[in-house]
């Protein structure tokens, strides 16, 4: 959790100035990067702390544990700021065309595209407290992004910052689903804004094209069955039996964004950091991530962007099953050359895409100098 509560000298300072409204928080919000920003009661949210309890409880959430901690508190602002009168419901912009792939890439979802959301996001909250602190020097505030203990897509509905749709992710009416989320809770008055309509009427596009089944009911997810949780939070193997399924999806996945009615036509995103920052684009040469041989080296190339989370041996475990569902030739000599690779996640994924590209010689010689037990039980589960 990050904070920012008034300073000594703060506390002490002049009468809080005039109140704001709707359109000069917007503009303030505008000034710090934000797109649109959305007001609402911190009054509690029971029907979604209820929603996001069942949702664990039926283990919904993988390997995600730190979700299982409180969940109380993510429906309850008032355990953030006892005193806690209203939330401010943030969005960035952040879709851009993605390139079109060509021979030996792995596609990257949007929002990975550039400079990590986070550190974007964190800087220009922080930026907007210390504006709002002008106007009311004894406000308290807390903010996140997604990596703090509030349903964040609960409150910005609440606040009109869009509609909850049936791929669970928050639609809004200018930038469809491609939207970075942040939140401000705090205790100062603020004007509150309307719900906005919206509904997917009879739309079903994302549960239909989504290749795992992730989707198992409308407005709600499988994170283990996700693409973007297999390859960014899974740590482990990624299920034999979903590799296929994971397409040429290297990080992330964009499939049921992608065939949303609401994002056709959309503008891209303007934000300076973001918009201008291209660390991996979305799209990358297999062959280079499968070179990557040291945490240095990985840490060095994406240290500021999102791919990061997967960790270096999470994003080759990647680009092998990718390069394993792309069956180019020229992608084999790389993939033999990662079968040396110090990660025996890494080596056990290999294995599988060198089976997928019909390479039984390769297989064969590495197991007479294989000692791991998860990458001969991959030998042996290709005949190799």
């Amino acid at each position: 959790m990050i904070t920012q509560d008034p300073s000594p000298a703060q506390q002490t300072a002049a009468p809080p100035g005039p109140p704001w409204t709707q359109e000069s928080l917007r503009a303030l919000a505008a000034g710090h990067g934000f797109d649109d920003v959305r007001v609402t009661s911190a009054a509690p949210h029971p029907e979604a702390g209820r929603i996001f309890r069942a949702w664990i409880e039926r283990e919904r959430h993988g390997e995600m544990r730190w979700l299982e901690s409180d969940p109380d508190r993510r429906a309850t602002p008032q355990h953030h700021i006892s005193d806690a009168r209203a939330i401010l419901t943030l969005a960035v912009n952040h879709y851009r065309v993605a390139a079109p792939l060509v021979a030996g890439e792995g596609r990257v979802a949007r929002y990975a595209a550039g400079e990590d959301y986070h550190r974007v996001l964190d800087r220009g909250m922080q930026a907007m407290i210390v504006d709002l602190q002008r106007s009311d020097p004894h406000g308290m505030y807390r903010y996140y992004v997604d990596y703090g203990p509030v349903l964040e897509r609960a409150f910005a509905e609440r606040a009109g910052l869009g509609f909850i749709g049936r791929s669970a992710n928050l639609i809004h009416p200018r930038f469809g689903t491609y939207v970075f989320l942040a939140t401000i809770i705090t205790n100062a008055p603020l004007p509150l804004t309307p719900r906005s309509p919206g509904t997917c009427g009879q739309c079903r596009r994302c549960l239909e094209v989504c290749p795992t089944g992730a989707l198992t009911s409308p407005y709600e997810i499988d994170a283990r069955l996700c693409i973007s949780y297999l390859t960014i939070e899974n740590r482990g193997p990624i299920p034999r039996h979903l590799r296929p399924l994971i397409g040429h999806w290297l990080f992330g996945c964009d499939l049921c964004q992608e065939v949303c009615p609401y994002n056709a036509r959309l503008p891209e995103g303007q934000h300076p950091r973001l918009a201008r920052s291209r660390i991996a684009g979305t799209a990358l040469d297999i062959p280079s991530i499968l070179s990557i041989r040291t945490a240095r080296d990985f840490s060095a190339r994406f240290s500021r962007s999102p791919l990061r989370r997967a960790k270096r041996e999470g994003l080759l475990r990647n680009a092998a099953v990718v390069a394993g569902n792309l069956r180019q030739a020229p992608l084999v000599p790389a993939l033999v050359q990662a079968l040396q690779d110090a990660s025996p996640l890494v080596r056990g994924h290999v294995v599988w895409a060198l089976a997928q590209c019909g390479e039984v010689a390769a297989l064969r010689a590495h197991r007479e100098r294989e000692t791991d037990l998860f990458v001969i039980s991959e030998l042996d589960a290709v005949g190799g």
